[in-house]
């Protein structure tokens, strides 16, 4: 909005003349008394004549309409001492409180102002993205569409594979296909705000949030190759990272003003956390402690990463993660800026190809996970229809692909020619 920057500009302008002619105005004052000392009517403009003839360094007289011409203003050594008292005592001790008080008035004010002038500049910026968003749909609406329809189709396997899971009778891998459905429906909402990211022009957030799709797909797989048994750890870990979370609000309850856990609760959460332990082993009570000692020897996402045959996304991974942490990497790439030194502070119809593609991918094999058991690879859950959707979503999935890369590759080429056409016609 252009008002806050015009408001606070013409307030400092104002300010520092107010303190340029503090001397002027201090000066004015005691000017005043000595006229009226001497018999004159020290009217207003008298009084900002002979101010600016003394500062301008004037040395003979002035005439005045009405001014005696024997007039004689003197002033003495404890004269300019009043003056420096007055300025010093003014800067301070009143003058941070006029600062306060005209700040916090004025603060008040201009933001009535914004107040009053928001539904105008909120219409314009509405008419503004919707724009934007058109002409974004026009470069990226066949990808978007494709990546749509993805997560149209990993809805409808979801509910289908949920009523299937109702019906069953049979006990196992019940827990392993109750967690897989569950990451499947929070990996086809991540899904979802990708797209969201994405059709409005936010390609680093949307790339941000695949860096969770991802994680979603490597423990989907690791769950659905290692069935109940590494999935029970999975679902038990929930009492290490709710005692952590408890222990953290007891360290901030007091500073954030907020009441504290009770002794019940931590003792509870140390009791559930103890019990997990002598249940599942050493290292249970760590991040990933679910997976350590069964498909990996540490705690880190990169050995869950390898275990899950996932090892080649770890350039993408770093690249997203750049997007979620404050490293300098993420303010000198970004996704919307290709490659320029433009200061991204919005949307931009660049560099939605990444995290589109790889979106595509993930949503991909986490619905195959649901469908097809793959520790037995040619085996389906369910019937003919299962596989017809799984060819469809391979289609789809492909064509998302395709049209994603088609869609960066020109972006790409249009930029390189308005590049070399602006280079040409600098060297001219």
């Amino acid at each position: 909005m252009k008002g806050p920057a015009q408001d606070s500009s013409s307030l400092q302008s104002a300010f520092d003349e107010a303190i340029a002619e503090l001397p002027q105005t201090l000066f004015a004052g005691l000017l005043k008394r000595k006229l009226e000392a001497a018999g004159v009517k020290a009217k207003p403009a008298l009084v900002r004549r002979l101010t600016e003839h003394a500062f301008a360094g004037g040395a003979d007289g002035v005439e005045w309409p009405g001014l005696p011409a024997n007039v004689v203003i003197e002033f003495t050594q404890e004269d300019f001492d009043e003056l420096d008292r007055a300025v010093d005592d003014l800067t301070q001790n009143e003058l941070p409180r006029i600062v306060h008080d005209a700040v916090s008035k004025g603060g008040v004010l201009t933001y009535k102002g914004l107040k009053r002038n928001w539904p105008a500049q909120y219409a314009w910026e509405q008419e503004q993205h919707s724009g934007f968003r058109e002409r974004l749909e026009q470069r990226w609406g066949k990808a978007l569409r494709a990546l749509r329809m993805l997560v149209t189709i990993s809805r409808d396997i979801g509910g289908e594979f949920r009523a299937k899971l109702a019906a069953a009778t049979a006990h196992h891998d019940r827990l392993r296909n109750g967690v897989l459905l569950r990451l499947h429906a929070r990996a086809t909402q991540v899904t979802d705000e990708i797209v969201v990211l994405l059709e409005n022009g936010y390609a680093d957030g949307a790339l941000a949030r695949w860096r969770t799709l991802h994680e979603i797909e490597v423990v989907a797989t690791l769950i659905a190759e290692h069935g109940d048994p590494l999935a029970e750890r999975y679902v038990a870990h929930e009492v290490i990272e709710e005692a952590k979370m408890t222990e953290l609000a007891k360290e901030t309850a007091e500073e954030l003003g907020y009441k504290p856990p009770s002794k019940r609760d931590l003792e509870r959460a140390s009791t559930n956390v103890v019990a997990a332990v002598e249940k599942y082993g050493v290292g249970f009570d760590r991040d990933y402690g679910w997976a350590i000692g069964q498909v990996t020897p540490s705690n880190s996402f990169k050995d869950l990463a390898k275990a899950a045959k996932r090892s080649r996304l770890r350039a993408h991974y770093k690249l997203a993660s750049n997007n979620v942490h404050a490293g300098v990497r993420g303010i000198s790439h970004r996704l919307g800026s290709m490659g320029t030194q433009t200061l991204l502070a919005g949307a931009s119809n660049a560099g939605l190809d990444e995290a589109g593609q790889n979106a595509a991918i993930s949503l991909a094999v986490i619905n195959q996970l649901l469908v097809v058991d793959t520790r037995r690879p040619t085996e389906f859950v369910g019937t003919l229809d299962d596989t017809l959707q799984l060819k469809v979503l391979s289609e789809m999935m492909d064509d998302a692909i395709r049209c994603f890369v088609r869609a960066g590759r020109k972006l790409a080429r249009e930029e390189a020619e308005i590049a070399r056409a602006k280079h040409a016609t600098e060297k001219r």
